[in-house]
């Protein structure tokens, strides 16, 4: 029998890490240059109101502050911050904060605030403002004794009172809508893993049959390319393992060569002896591969942002102290196969004398070599359902989790 079955169990972690931050601008990304575009275009075309809270808002320097926070290099914030200004421009998420804003900041106060952030003097102050804070550009000319004189008449306006004292729940509002977008980014990067993964997966069943390699697919974030790139190679490795080993079966002609009937016509019991200890070995050298190629995937996976997610790491534990149980158990069930292979063997010999073939059955002198035969026979076909069985088992566990990762991220992000 071979082994047929290519674990797949190593993705059922990924769904743990879906909820686990560019320098880049969004102006660099076509798809982000079309989204303010048409962010834009709308704006023109709604109310004085909202086009005054439009303008409010993109004077707020909120994602200048994200886009020039000081986060470590190589780290998951860092580069979900660079894929989420690649792919949400401040003109997208400002759109979807104005629905919000009219409930915050009322008609007459939006219009006299937007007229006084247009003010150059205010903008000057803002500019320098965002350059202190992050350090990043080049500071303005210092204000003008009538930039200044222009300021204090803004801060001491009522208006200016009223918006400050409104400040905390627009705080909030953008808060909320920058959370929830990133959130949303981050379920479909998890999708598209997923997604990937069950791709390659799909790929690297073939190579059990082929024994040709596949490239191993990426989504182009590195947090989740680092988790795909250690389960495709492992799972890789191990579809390479099932491959030598069953074409090592093959070589051997085993599943002809050990068979009652072939062994009684050819009388060669030291030969398929020979070949069930070829054959245990060869599942030796493979079980000992799949062990390796789970401790450097474990080793792969401990050097990427996502170990450090406590609900990620549980969850990898679990699915592979799984997979170390299936690999166990695998090979435990092909030994007892092979010990009763042995048993035949070795009873066909013991009785090569009074044992013959009657088309594909065999014949015994007396009934009580029957009854022993048969019931070496029931032990073989025990261990063979015993090898099915654990495949199978696997297979359907593995199934229902990722029925389970897909339907939780189906429902995430609605």
């Amino acid at each position: 029998m071979k082994l047929k079955h290519l674990p797949h169990a190593l993705i059922l972690a990924l769904a743990a890490a879906s909820a686990a931050s560019a320098q880049d601008s969004a102006a660099n990304d076509p798809a982000a240059q079309a989204a303010a575009a048409a962010a834009a275009a709308a704006a023109a075309h709604v109310s004085p109101h909202a086009s005054d809270l439009y303008a409010i808002l993109f004077a707020l320097p909120f994602y200048e502050g994200m886009a020039y926070a000081k986060l470590p290099a190589g780290s998951y914030n860092h580069a979900m911050r660079d894929y989420y200004l690649r792919h949400v421009s401040k003109e997208e998420l400002i759109a979807r904060m104005v629905p919000g804003m009219t409930a915050i900041v009322p008609p007459a106060l939006a219009a006299r605030v937007a007229a006084n952030m247009r003010e150059p003097a205010y903008r000057k102050r803002m500019k320098s403002y965002v350059v202190e804070r992050t350090g990043a550009g080049e500071a303005p000319d210092y204000l003008t004794a009538e930039e200044l004189a222009v300021l204090k008449r803004i801060d001491n306006e009522q208006s200016s009172k009223d918006f400050a004292a409104r400040m905390p729940q627009i705080s909030e509002l953008v808060r909320k809508t920058m959370a929830d977008s990133r959130e949303a980014l981050e379920v479909k990067l998890a999708r598209q893993a997923l997604a990937t993964i069950e791709t390659t997966q799909g790929e690297i069943a073939q190579v059990n049959k082929t024994g040709r390699p596949v490239a191993i697919r990426t989504i182009g974030f590195e947090p989740w390319d680092q988790i795909i790139r250690a389960v495709g190679n492992s799972t890789l490795k191990m579809a390479l393992t099932f491959y030598r080993f069953n074409s090592e079966l093959d070589r051997l002609q085993y599943a002809d060569l050990v068979q009652a009937p072939s062994v009684v016509r050819r009388h060669n019991y030291g030969e398929v002896a020979a070949l069930v200890d070829q054959a245990e070995d060869a599942l030796a050298a493979s079980l000992k591969e799949l062990d390796a190629a789970i401790k450097e995937r474990e080793q792969d996976i401990s050097q990427s942002e996502f170990a450090n997610v406590s609900q990620f790491r549980s969850k990898l534990d679990e699915v592979t102290a799984g997979l170390y149980t299936f690999a166990g158990d695998l090979g435990e069930a092909y030994r007892n196969l092979f010990a009763a292979q042995r048993q035949m063997v070795a009873f066909l010999q013991e009785h090569k004398g009074s044992a013959r073939l009657e088309g594909e059955k065999i014949v015994f002198d007396d009934d009580a070599s029957v009854a022993t035969m048969n019931d070496i026979f029931k032990r073989i076909l025990a261990a063979a359902r015993d090898v099915e069985g654990i495949v199978d088992r696997q297979t359907a566990r593995e199934n229902a989790e990722l029925d389970k990762v897909r339907n939780k991220l189906s429902k995430s992000g609605k």
